[in-house]
This record gives structure tokens, sequence and C-alpha cells, in this order.
């Protein structure tokens, strides 16, 4: 928590939980995270793990008036783990995919052809 607590400019770190189908039993879930909150408090009396909401964690940010860099490029490409690249999922730069889309579509139709018109046999033609 102290490495992550370094990349943050104020007292307030956000800490995740989960991923797409990650908790599929809740109570469960619900479970080890509440024993997890209880031995990290218990064990580091310096800092408080809790249960927030976007909206608390960012009001809490703000009401501790640290001014904060504004981020004006997309954070792209995003990976939640090794070779595993989310580019291309959220819309950005919707002409330029477009146009790749386009010419990938007639790259592959002449690829086609050509490998269609490779296999067939011209030599009667040439005559």
């Amino acid at each position: 928590m102290r490495d992550r607590a370094s990349h943050y400019k104020t007292d307030h770190i956000l800490a995740v939980f989960g991923q797409d189908f990650a908790y599929l039993n809740a109570q469960k879930s619900f479970k080890n995270i509440d024993k997890l909150i209880y031995h990290f408090n218990k064990k580091y009396s310096h800092m408080k793990l809790v249960y927030s909401t976007p909206y608390d964690y960012v009001k809490a940010v703000h009401e501790s008036k640290v001014k904060l860099p504004v981020q004006y490029d997309d954070m792209l490409p995003y990976a939640s783990s090794p070779h595993d690249y989310w580019t291309g999922y959220y819309t950005s730069r919707a002409n330029f995919k477009s146009l790749v889309k386009y010419s990938s579509e007639k790259f592959n139709s002449y690829s086609t052809l050509f490998a269609e018109d490779s296999l067939v046999d011209h030599s009667e033609e040439e005559e």
C-alpha cells in the first residue's frame, strides 16, 4: 500500500476490487473483503481501509484542496494483464478506425481474389 500511496497526491488512495465476472458470489466476496479490511485496519493503525463509492472518493479528494494535474489524452493502450491490451475497446479516433476497417476489408477481398487466381491454371489462356 505504501508503494501505491507514493503515486497519489492526497491521503486518499483508490483500491479497486474486482473485474468482469470476478465476483459471482456476492456474499462470499464481501465476507472476504470484510476480513481483509478488518485485518488491514488492525495491523496498520496509521491507515484506514474503508468501503467507498466513486462519488465519495472523488469528494474526499476534492475536499483535500490539493491541486491535481489534468489528463487530456486517453489512457490507452490499457493492459489488464500481460499481453491483454484493451486497444480499440473504447472509441477514439473513429474516422481512423473506420478507414482501417474499410482498408482491411478491401485488402482481405483482394488477397482472397489473388489466392483464388493463383490456383487457376492460366497456361491455356497464354497460348
